[in-house]
């Protein structure tokens, strides 16, 4: 393994952090079963109907949500594959922000396949409760943190302290990690490759649009809320901890 280490942005690549067999298999086990609709958007779940519009536009059929897979016992082959990739990645996030093991927890993890036409502009995926909106760059993304919806975006928004990335291939154009704020700073996706970084108002980041192909990330984030502590490794019992 490689590891590289960045202040601007605050990140983390490692590279052959996995080998390029495994990236294969968990691809084609992801395409085989077809599971791209487990993680759909539901209309109950969202207060305001465009947020549901827009989150099913986004990611409908594109991403396996591998917690809820998890808690339901299903798929248990590819979750067990994934999380003990799980277990590696967070030593890595660990290390680099300094952190212990208590205050390192899983919050979710999943699956997602990129291709044209789509892209995702500059965002952020932490906020503090109380974040201040004017510290924000201008360009960043900042649709889900209407005051109206509140409660939707401190539920999924305030949790996520930390993101680790697993690429799982190359063969694609377009779909690289960029981080406007930080003189486009841009990280081109290889097999087994794992960045490490925090999406909070500080590093915000997108993805440029796939021309060609189809881009495969296995993406986790990382809690410091104990309210978490139900998710952690233990729940895996064919891992451990």
């Amino acid at each position: 393994m490689k590891v590289t280490d960045y202040n601007s942005p605050v990140a983390r690549i490692v590279e052959d952090f996995i080998d390029k067999e495994t990236c294969d298999w968990i691809i084609e086990y992801a395409n085989r079963t077809n599971s791209w609709s487990h993680g759909n958007a539901k209309r109950e779940d969202f207060i305001e109907e465009e947020h549901f519009l827009r989150q099913s536009a986004q990611w409908d059929n594109r991403r396996i949500d591998l917690t809820g897979f998890a808690f339901q016992g299903k798929e248990k082959e590819l979750v067990d594959v994934t999380h003990k990739i799980n277990v590696k990645a967070r030593e890595q996030v660990k290390d680099f922000f300094n952190i212990g093991n208590q205050d390192t927890l899983l919050e979710c993890w999943e699956v997602v396949r990129w291709y044209h036409p789509f892209q995702q502009k500059p965002h952020i995926d932490y906020i503090d409760p109380d974040f201040d909106r004017t510290k924000v760059a201008p360009d960043v993304d900042l649709t889900y943190f209407k005051e109206s919806d509140e409660s939707l975006w401190k539920s999924k928004f305030t949790t996520k302290h930390y993101t680790s990335m697993l690429y799982l291939n190359d063969d694609f154009e377009g779909g690289e990690l960029y981080f406007p704020t930080h003189n486009n700073f841009t990280i081109k996706p290889k097999p087994g490759m794992l960045a490490i970084f925090s999406g909070n108002i500080y590093n915000p980041h997108g993805v440029t649009q796939i021309t060609s192909g189809t881009r495969y990330v296995n993406t986790a984030f990382w809690t410091r809320s104990q309210d978490f502590q139900k998710l952690d490794f233990s729940l895996y019992k064919a891992i451990g901890n």
